[in-house]
């Protein structure tokens, strides 16, 4: 098994995954500078992720290039590790809910909000980008703390794939978040796991 890895970026969550589940790999680390200008994007990459997408993941004849994608199905193919719901236990729909609800809901706004505060250059940042996006995340982290509030991970039944999915998106933004006790205690609580510490050992 094979990752091709770029520190500070959603791979994390792949790498997450992989220590969590105590598999072997090896790892192909590119840095992000080069990521950020296509450097990367040489025809042996892009036969792999031909789009250039990083996180890539080898396993025997499977590649793979989608962080939410890899995390699902690293996920169901080690079930002895219980970080997805089988197919047929009632918490399967809910554990895809969050699944889905990380990259499409949480992560566009997330991101939106990074890039106009952090990444752009100031003459290209939009303020109206940044109230929109603010918005949106201020009711995602209301809801999110009504769940946290009741439980310590995103399902009742424990930690899951959907928890990295998940927390590795609102650490983006954990500045934004003072006001939210419960969903602050659960990124504090859920950075405390012995596999997060050592991924981001590694990042």
């Amino acid at each position: 098994m094979k990752l091709y890895h770029s520190p500070k970026s959603r791979s994390l969550r792949v790498l997450w995954i992989l220590e969590e589940l105590g598999l072997s790999y090896e790892l192909e680390i590119y840095p992000l500078r080069h990521i950020l200008v296509g450097k990367h994007k040489t025809p042996e990459f892009l036969a792999k992720s031909p789009l250039g997408l990083i996180p890539v993941l080898e396993d025997n004849q499977t590649t793979l290039y989608e962080s939410g994608a890899i995390c699902s199905w690293l996920a169901d193919r080690h079930p002895q590790a219980q970080l997805s719901p089988t197919l047929d236990a009632p918490l399967r729909p809910l554990w895809l809910q969050w699944m889905f609800f990380s990259n499409a809901t949480l992560e566009p706004a997330a991101f939106d909000l990074v890039r106009h505060t952090k990444i752009l250059p100031a003459k290209y940042r939009s303020q109206y980008r940044v109230e929109s996006a603010r918005k949106q995340l201020l009711e995602c982290a209301s809801l999110l703390e009504s769940v946290f509030k009741k439980q310590d991970f995103i399902l009742e039944s424990g930690f899951s794939a959907a928890d990295i999915m998940l927390s590795t998106t609102l650490q983006w933004i954990e500045n934004e978040l003072e006001d939210f006790t419960y969903l602050k205690q659960y990124l504090q609580n859920i950075s405390q796991r012995p596999a997060f510490i050592k991924a981001i050992k590694i990042t």
